[in-house]
């Protein structure tokens, strides 16, 4: 009996991982109806919106973290997934696809290059001390922040000049 509840409550855990990790059933971002020049951009703006909301929550997070701070560095992986998810619910891949509008492709690249940047920030493993090689990846952490951060602003820029 012990073990069906253990399994029980890893595939409970497991659904309910999976369910946080989409985006959520409302968001603008789901169901864009694409033609060949992609989604309108009266229809792709809230998505957008959902995305650059998540960009400027993030960014201070990715800064605090890559200065040591842990508790924001686990809340900036959840943002970076809910980005992510935004970004797969609106298309993933066809994001970076030639759409008619210059101005949206310019976002959804610059938005994905953030996106790229934020991930690589988190892949790096921030080491304490003054070793040559905790010195590395400090460095190497904060220039992926860096890189993250002014992209994030050109993706959000980029939004303002669209609406």
């Amino acid at each position: 009996m012990p073990r069906c509840v253990l399994v029980l409550g890893c595939w409970v855990a497991l659904v309910a991982g999976c369910a946080a990790s989409g985006a959520p059933s409302n968001s603008a971002c789901r169901d864009l109806e694409y033609d060949k020049a992609g989604p309108s951009r009266a229809q792709f703006l809230p998505c957008a919106g959902e995305m650059v909301a998540v960009l400027e929550e993030l960014d201070p997070q990715v800064q605090a973290a890559a200065s040591g701070d842990p508790q924001a560095r686990s809340k900036g992986q959840d943002h970076v997934r809910r980005l992510r998810a935004l970004m797969n619910a609106a298309g993933g891949r066809k994001l970076l696809e030639r759409w008619n509008d210059e101005s949206l492709m310019d976002f959804n690249l610059d938005i994905n290059n953030a996106m790229t940047h934020y991930e690589a920030f988190y892949m790096v493993r921030i080491v304490d001390g003054t070793s040559p090689t905790a010195t590395h990846s400090q460095d190497a952490a904060r220039a992926e922040a860096n890189a993250a951060s002014r992209r994030a602003d050109e993706a959000i820029n980029v939004y303002r000049g669209l609406k």
